[in-house]
């Protein structure tokens, strides 16, 4: 690894715990219509990509 990477790899392992408490922090934060209204988009985000997702990789493996 580089020295760019190596830095890099330190900042991601000391900051990305920090971010994900902080995210868990604001979304304790949120009323419940809210907090439900984000989980239903993130369900149906989720419910629809993957079969997309699906159906594009197979269409761009199949062709010659």
């Amino acid at each position: 690894m580089t020295a760019a990477e190596d830095s890099r790899a330190k900042l991601i392992t000391v900051f990305l715990p920090v971010v994900v408490v902080l995210l868990g922090c604001g979304v304790r934060l949120l009323l419940r219509e809210t907090l439900a209204e984000a989980l239903g988009f993130l369900a149906a985000w989720t419910v629809l990509s993957v079969p997309l997702a699906v159906l594009v990789g197979h269409c761009a493996l199949s062709e010659d």
